[in-house]
């Protein structure tokens, strides 16, 4: 019984930490106990007839934890054995290893029949579960482990059951470098953020590499580049929450995630993702400090959440005037007192720093990037940005490249 108690005590931690739920069923994985809202439905959608039996044999003949992942969907089982057999398993879950959009979770439940408004209500249940790295989950599954049998394992002690098998070998996991030091990085990167430190380019792209792992550090086994882009979802949800709690607009903060989800998918070899991971370090850092910095008032503060949100569309005084209640010229007026720039100079300014980070994290061209941020041509474009940043468009992105090869080449050589 003193188990079972720090078990449910593990459970109510780990809820508030990480949102995880936790389950506590008998040695046939029936009459789950759990902190889960929703126990009766989401126990049947993933403990089905093809699991159980699975995961029931193993439990009967092994001790170790596993791993469960259907569609990204995942699990953690712990076999609890007392007096030489198996009394109960302890399950944590479910969790995501990588962002789910609506359209994959309706196809992950399509085998099974589900009543459309019930659908509706798993599908927000779902959408709602925390993203965790697999290094995280390690943690807390070695920690539980340790807290039932006093003996510590390593990562590569876990199990996995991924398509319908279960690997023994522990090589399937994504090492890079031990807990104490990925939650040290975490907390310096999360600081950084909120309180908006301001973080060079290239600094930018270091933290994020200690954050989400090198790309020479990504492990052979298993499909690399869907491993490094959980990494980076994960470290745009840490960065954005940090940010939010930095000052940020919760609503920026969901529209730049949002953003950043798409992009994350869109790229499709691990350069680019190691890139976009400095970019949405070195954004949300911009952005606090600027919020942190300006102090805006309220209306004010509205205007140019709004512009950074429409950054891609024609926006004129006239129609953020009726959308505040103001008059255009009294608008005008407390826009540039508390700015300091006039509207049209605010948002030149902010289209140039997108720009900016569009050369960097896109392979548009720079015509492409003029064309979408709505420049009136492309040699205006060019001329602006250069009176901005002191470099053409097209230099900025060479200067940037080329530093970006040094800097690996700096660290390859070190190694």
């Amino acid at each position: 019984m003193y188990l079972i108690e720090r078990l449910e005590i593990y459970r109510d931690m780990l809820h508030g930490c990480h949102g995880l739920y936790g389950w506590i069923f008998d040695r046939n994985l029936e009459h789950p106990e759990s902190n889960c809202p929703d126990q009766g439905t989401i126990d049947d959608l993933l403990m089905n007839s093809k699991t159980k039996p699975v995961l029931v044999e193993y439990c009967n003949e092994n001790r170790r934890p596993i791993i469960m992942n259907s569609n990204n969907v995942m699990w953690t089982a712990i076999p609890i054995w007392e007096e030489g057999q198996l009394t109960n398993i302890y399950g944590m879950g479910p969790f995501l290893s990588d962002m789910m959009l609506t359209t994959d979770i309706r196809e992950w439940l399509s085998k099974r029949e589900i009543k459309e408004e019930e659908l509706q209500r798993i599908i927000q249940f779902f959408r709602c579960l925390p993203v965790i790295p697999m290094d995280r989950v390690c943690e807390y599954t070695i920690l539980l482990y340790y807290g039932i049998y006093g003996e510590r394992l390593k990562p590569e002690d876990l199990n996995l059951y991924q398509g319908g098998k279960i690997n023994l070998t522990g090589k399937w996991l994504w090492t890079r470098k031990n807990a104490h030091e990925t939650f040290k990085v975490e907390q310096n990167l999360i600081r950084m953020i909120r309180e908006g430190e301001e973080i060079s380019w290239e600094n930018g792209q270091k933290l994020a590499s200690e954050v989400t792992g090198r790309v020479e550090e990504l492990g052979v086994h298993g499909d690399s580049i869907r491993q490094m882009k959980n990494e980076v979802l994960s470290c745009v949800v840490l960065v954005s929450r940090a940010a939010a709690e930095g000052g940020l607009s919760p609503q920026i903060a969901m529209a730049l995630s949002d953003h950043y989800f798409q992009t994350v998918q869109n790229c499709v070899n691990l350069e680019e993702l190691s890139k976009l991971a400095g970019v949405v370090v070195n954004d949300f850092s911009r952005r606090v400090r600027e919020c942190r910095r300006n102090r805006l008032s309220k209306p004010i503060r509205e205007c140019c959440d709004y512009i950074d949100l429409h950054l891609e569309e024609s926006i004129t005084m006239h129609e953020m005037a009726v959308k505040l209640r103001y008059s255009d010229v009294y608008l005008c007026r407390r826009f540039k007192a508390e700015t300091g720039k006039t509207f049209r100079e605010y948002i030149r300014q902010h289209k140039l720093e997108r720009a900016r980070h569009m050369l960097m994290d896109t392979a548009l061209s720079v015509r492409e990037v003029s064309e979408q941020l709505g420049f009136c041509s492309m040699s205006y474009f060019g001329k602006m940005f250069r009176e901005e940043f002191g470099i053409t468009p097209t230099q900025w992105r060479e200067h940037r490249y080329t530093s970006v090869r040094t800097e690996q080449s700096r660290d390859a050589s070190g190694q």
